[in-house]
Order: C-alpha cells, then structure tokens, then sequence
C-alpha cells in the first residue's frame, strides 16, 4: 500500500540484501514460487518422523482412521464414543489423503498432509493477501516470514485443524482487502474475490466452527468504526455469497444434526467452545495476558523485529491500511485474551497481519537498531534463539543417555548461523537478519523434526508399546486377527491409532473381565495400577504372566511410566511364543 509501503529506504537497507532482494523484485508468480521453496524446506522435514502426538492429534488421525474403516463419512467417533468438537472439514481432508497413500493403514504423515498443504498455503497465500496493504517487497518478505514461524513449524506436521484453518483464514483477509478497498477495477474480478471470501469462509466453518469469523467480522466492526459507515459492507455481495456459504457447508451440519438428534451442537457449541470462555479446558486455564506471554515463543525468528515495529506503525496507525491490519490483529488478540483457556497457537491467524507490518516497517527503514525496544526484542530473541538449539541438540542425549550425535550436528549449524543473524540485528541490516534467520530456522527445524524428536524414543511411548507386544499378538492371534490388547493406566489415542481401532483402554478392575473375554488376550498395565489388576485376577481365579516391560516418559504429562505386559499363564508358551523383554 502506498502509505506504509512508500518512504525513503533507509541506506542500510541497499547493503548486505543478496537474495532476498533480488527475489523481491521478481515478478508475481515467481516471489510466490520462492515462498513455497521456503515453506516446502521449512515444513516438509521430518513430516513422518516421529509417531502421533497426545492427546490432539491422536484424537483426529484416530477419528479420520475410523471413518475409513467404516465408511462414515457424517458422524465422528473416536471408538465407541462421539467425537463432537469439530466440524468434519479436517477430518475429510486427512481421510482423502490417507485414501491415497493407503487407505487406514496409512503412515501417519499422510495424515498430516492437509496440515502441511495448509501450512504451505497460509504462506504463499499471505504474499496475496497483504500486497494491496504493503506493496509487493513487504508481501513478499511477510510470506516468508509467515513460513518461518516457529508456531508454524509444528501446526504444519501436526494432525489437526489450525494450519488448514489459517490459509483460509488468510485467503479470507486478502479478498476482503481487496474488497473494502475497492481497488479491482473489472466486475468480473470483484466477482471472482466475493465467490473467493464466501468460498474460503465456508472451508473455516466446516474446519472449526464459527472461528474463521473472529478475524474476518473483527476487521469488519474495526474498519465500520473507523470509517464510521457501513458502506463498506455493500461491496461483500453478501446477496449470493452468504447463499453460496450456505450451500457449501450447511449440507453436513443439517446431516449431523439429523443423525445425532442435535448433540453434535451442544457439545461442540454448547461445551467445547463457549466453556473454553469462562474455564480453563483441560487444564489449559491461563489468566489475560497469557497470549502475549506465548507470543516471544511462537512468533521467533520475529520477536525482535516486531517490537521495533511498535513505533512507525503507530505513526502510521491513521492509514486505512494500517487500520485493516491492526483490525486483523486486536479485536481477535482482546477476545482470545479474555478467553480462560489458551494455548500458543490461539493467536496463530493473526501472525500474518503482524508480519505484514513487521515487514513493512523493515523496508521502509521504520524500524531502527537503538533504544530500549530494540534492545528489550533482541534480548528476548537471543534467549530464545540461543535455547532452541541447546534444548534440540543436547536434549535426545540427555534424555536417552547416550550421545547422539546428528542433533547436536544440526543444532550447532543453527546456532552458527543465528549468530550472524544477529550481527545482522544489531547493525539493523534487517534483510541480511531476515536472509539468516529464514535459513536458520530451516536448519533448527529440520533438525528438530527429522532428528531431535525421532532420536527421543523415550518419550514415544505408543510406538513402544506397540512394538513390543507386536510379536505376541501376530503368535497368540493371526495373521488376519492379532491377539486382542488392552491398556490399563494409559489410555491415549495415539496408542489406539498405531495398535487398532479395537484396542480396548480398561480399568485396573476390568483386567480380569478382559482376560476371560480373550483367553489370548494381552494388557499392558502400569506400574501403580498393578495391586488392583492383581487384586481382581485373583478374585477370578486368573493367573496370568509378565511377557514384556518398558519405562519412558509421558510428555504430556510430565510423569515417569513404568509397564509391563501380560498374558494369562502359560498362552505364550502354548502358541509357541518367542519373548521380546525388556523395552
């Protein structure tokens, strides 16, 4: 946009671009295609390398898993029980790329394509929302610096909703700028960013409710307040698009209704959305300003640049487009804050606009290397910046025991490099800074993704689990049906997922009933829910023998596990069973 984007750059600026530069002054297609180099380096590593996280993620690959398995493709169920918290968005787009590479039985990173694809998309997507705002130079940089989130980085490999919910968000924004501004001359172009908008507000509904609405409706009020008319709204065409909206979404939320008798909305409405106001939801209460304390986190490598921002933006803070941003940003920043449950990628939609004005205020030299802001973000970045890589690196040899060395290898590459970003920061060089901490970044999150966490066996505890009792049910079952297994003091999804929908999560009373259902049956039990399985096999005249134990560390749930399976006596040597041990 003119006014933020125009203005005299500052010398420093000229020196020290390199690629960055020359990029930015390509044409459109091309900087678009560079952005998805640079988002495809930065999330595609490691897509596969570790095992379903707990408890979010397993949730939805399981739920997907399950559609496929029984071709229900309306209801959602996590086992026997319903799965109402999410629209079904989500869940169709992990089904139809498992579909392709597999079917259920996929391996879990073509579950996490729609995510990446999302991740990918928010990115390349934000360098066409923001151009009509910053200019093309800014847009672009804003792309990358999008790309490079750190709250990014683990949205685009995870499973669930907030990556793909983020492009449509932001495809939202762009058409909406487009919109109010009224900067598209052809009716025919209007016509293609009203069907765009309602198109990409109907894809938020069915991936996360009325979520998409908090952004896209809070720089609707701010925009009508600051322009103090509602004619803006006029050019929306919400005539036929709201139609349209309607036509795409609705069709599954009355099929839900239908087949659920209305529950689908009392849970997902009624309980998992509007308790998240007033309480913390599963123990995620935090008090108000909790959002700005995950923010130095989630928003790294750009914590530094976004406090120096802070004073041209507010010079600039009367420009409309200065105003759509910040519209973009408060009114969503204020309701997630006063929310009670949080969680650092809350604020994930409103990145974008924060790095549309970060880059703006970078290009046209508005954000200078002095004062108490600059030296507060560059504390804060360096903390950051020198943490990641020290926890990455030294973390898997710390927790296994034993040296391990291609994390420390990546993680001190990372470390070189952000060094020099900051030679860059302090001499406010701020496309250098930008070059070496996109560059970094692409490093550390590799190496986090496709070395750190694999490496981390302890803390993977399902995939364990799973190995280790592999061999006894292939013995005990067949090929076509393993041995039935049951879990006792650990009932997470991901183990359900990696071992099968009918995997049963019991009581330590219920170990017995189990047992005498399935005389080639297995149960892990853990450590403290040992005397009550015994107590009740006891009382049914069950004996029944160790076969396999392991010890690991449940993240999240920052407790040490003990397990250890059993059989019922003598099943394993009856069937002719080799014993795996210790795990």
């Amino acid at each position: 946009m003119a006014s933020i984007a125009s203005g005299k750059n500052n010398g420093a600026l000229t020196r020290g671009v390199g690629v960055i530069a020359a990029w930015a002054s390509a044409s459109a297609l091309r900087r678009a295609f560079v952005v998805f180099l640079i988002a495809a380096a930065l999330m595609i590593p490691g897509l596969g390398g570790h095992a379903p996280t707990d408890s979010d993620e397993g949730r939805f690959v399981q739920a997907t898993k399950q559609m496929l398995e029984t071709g229900d493709f309306v209801d959602i169920r996590l086992q026997d029980e319903p799965r109402h918290k999410k629209p079904v968005g989500i869940y169709w787009a992990q089904a139809a790329a498992a579909s392709l590479l597999g079917g259920a039985d996929a391996p879990i990173w073509a579950y996490r394509l729609p995510s990446l694809i999302g991740g990918i998309l928010a990115a390349i997507l934000t360098v066409w929302a923001v151009r009509p705002l910053i200019g093309p130079r800014a847009a672009f940089i804003s792309g990358a610096m999008v790309a490079s989130l750190l709250v990014l980085s683990f949205e685009a490999r995870t499973a669930k909703t907030d990556a793909f919910l983020l492009a449509s968000i932001i495809a939202a924004q762009g058409a909406l700028a487009r919109l109010w501004f009224g900067v598209l001359d052809d009716a025919r172009e209007r016509g293609w960013n009203v069907f765009f908008f309602w198109t990409a507000l109907a894809i938020g509904v069915l991936i996360k409710g009325p979520i998409i609405f908090l952004p896209v409706f809070g720089v609707l009020a701010w925009m009508c307040v600051r322009d103090r008319s509602l004619a803006g709204l006029g050019r929306l065409g919400v005539g036929w698009g709201l139609p349209w909206l309607l036509l795409l979404a609705a069709p599954w939320f009355v099929a839900i209704a239908i087949k659920t008798d209305g529950a689908f909305f009392i849970e997902s409405i009624g309980k998992d959305l509007l308790d998240k106001a007033p309480s913390g939801q599963e123990k995620h209460g935090v008090p108000p300003g909790g959002h700005l304390a995950f923010f130095w986190g989630a928003f790294w490598p750009w914590t530094a640049l976004a406090l120096l921002a802070i004073p041209y933006v507010w010079n600039w803070r009367r420009a409309p487009e200065t105003a759509f941003l910040l519209g973009w940003i408060v009114p969503t920043w204020i309701v997630l804050e006063a929310a009670a449950t949080k969680l650092p990628h809350y604020t994930l939609p409103t990145y974008p606009a924060i790095c549309a004005l970060v880059a703006a205020a970078a290009l046209d030299g508005g954000a200078k290397p002095k004062g108490a802001l600059f030296w507060i973000g560059a504390l804060i970045w360096a903390v950051v910046s020198l943490s990641l890589p020290l926890a990455l690196g030294l973390g898997p040899t710390l927790i296994e025991g034993k040296l391990i060395l291609e994390p420390i290898i990546g993680a001190g590459v990372a470390l070189l490099i952000l060094l020099l970003a900051w030679r860059w920061l302090v001499k406010g060089v701020w496309l250098g800074f930008i070059r070496a901490s996109i560059i970094a970044a692409i490093v550390l999150y590799g190496t986090a993704y496709h070395f750190s966490f694999p490496a981390t066996s302890t803390i993977w505890l399902s995939p364990r689990m799973v190995e280790a009792s592999a061999p006894y049910r292939a013995c005990l079952g067949s090929a076509d049906k393993p041995a039935a297994l049951a879990s006792i003091g650990y009932a997470k999804p991901s183990l359900i997922f990696l071992a099968g929908t009918d995997t049963k999560l019991i009581k330590a009373e219920g170990g017995a009933a189990f047992l005498t259902e399935n005389p080639q049956g297995l149960v892990w039990v853990e450590k403290r829910r040992l005397q009550r399985f015994n107590d009740g096999l006891k009382s049914a005249g069950i004996e029944t023998q160790a076969l396999a134990q392991l010890s690991g560390f449940q993240y999240d749930g920052g407790k040490h596990r003990d397990f250890t399976l059993f059989a019922r006596a003598g099943a394993a040597e009856a069937a002719g069973c080799k014993g795996t041990g210790d795990r």
